[in-house]
């Protein structure tokens, strides 16, 4: 991943479905990938086709760690389903990730 990225592969680009390598990141990986693709132009509110964000893939990829890189997200956006991340969350009755959300939110 690192060569790709020193070598000017676009971190931003769009895979099947609207996935972008970095939202592949969120929902899966370590912290220290996490840090390769921040330490690049990364765009935290790109969205997919179904309209979710590196956020949202954290939260469903059950990847509490990856929120700790996402606080300059937006919490806002909203997916094609009409729901944000805290929204998937509570869903999902995650308390760890709800937990973060409220600690942003104070």
């Amino acid at each position: 991943m690192d060569y790709c990225l020193k070598n000017d592969a676009d971190p931003n680009y769009h895979y099947e479905f609207g996935i972008t390598p970095f939202m592949q990141a969120c929902k899966n990986c370590s912290g220290d990938i996490m840090e390769l693709f921040l330490d690049r132009d990364i765009d935290l509110n790109l969205q997919d086709c179904d309209g979710n964000t590196c956020l949202m893939h954290a939260v469903t990829g059950d990847n509490s760690a990856a929120l700790d890189y996402l606080e300059e997200a937006d919490f806002d956006i909203k997916n094609n389903e009409g729901l944000t991340a805290e929204d998937i969350a509570y869903e999902r009755c995650d308390k760890e990730v709800l937990s973060f959300f409220r600690f942003l939110n104070k």
